[in-house]
């Protein structure tokens, strides 16, 4: 028997240690998997934050478009209409775009306009 290339207690000794590689090998992969997997979970959650917080914000303008002055401040916000501590005045035309009042068949050509009704037209773009 003493011919033997590797004795008893050496196959075993050389079992456990392929064994134990093998099993290390198997627990990096694992431990690299669950790195990858909580990654995706921080990600994840960072990323549902920012649509909550995105859900927050288009509810409270869903909010401020049901009150009654939303366009006033619309106005204000998004188009810079007005500087703080002003009255913002929209002036809405009567007659279809392009129609002066003085064109209008209703208007007397005699009569001249009055002065507020020619910065009215000159508001409403309709004054040459």
């Amino acid at each position: 028997m003493k011919n033997r290339l590797l004795s008893l207690q050496q196959i075993v000794a050389l079992f456990l240690v392929a064994f134990g590689v093998l099993t290390l090998t198997n627990l990096a992969n694992d431990a690299r998997e669950l790195h990858t997997l909580y990654q995706r979970v921080e990600i994840l959650q960072q990323s549902r934050s920012a649509l909550e917080a995105e859900i927050a914000d288009l509810r409270s303008q869903k909010e401020a478009l049901a009150r009654p002055h939303w366009a006033d401040e619309a106005a204000r916000k998004w188009l810079h209409w007005t500087r703080p501590n002003e009255v913002l005045v929209v002036v809405t035309p009567s007659e279809p775009r392009g129609i002066s009042p003085a064109t209008s068949a209703d208007a007397d050509d005699s009569t001249a306009p009055s002065h507020w009704q020619e910065w009215l037209a000159y508001l409403q773009g309709t004054n040459p």
